[in-house]
């Protein structure tokens, strides 16, 4: 049984005979053939989600009450839940805590 090329030498193999996108195809969204929706998908309802955190950051300032409370809530919730952002992070329907920590305190100005 011959094994699977090894990461860098197939990244290698692929730069060297341009043939990213037909690797692609071959191999990722071929045998997958609903990747290409999962992935939009998840992007618009990532960005769905960061409108409503904006949305909800322009109503805590409105209501007088700062955006900084929800970052300081996320943040803590992240910590004790030990999450961090992953390779992966790009498929996930929510932004990643940290990023919405920021957006939160820059709110918060």
């Amino acid at each position: 049984m011959a094994s699977d090329p090894d990461p860098v030498s197939l990244c290698i193999e692929i730069v060297k005979t341009g043939n990213l996108p037909e690797y692609l195809k071959r191999n990722i969204i071929s045998p997958n053939p609903g990747l290409p929706t999962l992935l939009a998908e998840t992007i618009y309802f990532r960005e769905f989600k960061e409108e409503a955190n904006n949305y909800g950051f322009r109503l805590l300032k409105e209501k007088k009450y700062s955006p900084a409370a929800f970052a300081s809530i996320m943040q803590r919730l992240s910590e004790k839940y030990e999450e961090k952002a992953t390779g992966f992070s790009f498929i996930s329907t929510h932004p990643i805590t940290e990023e919405r920590v920021k957006k939160a305190r820059a709110a918060a100005q």
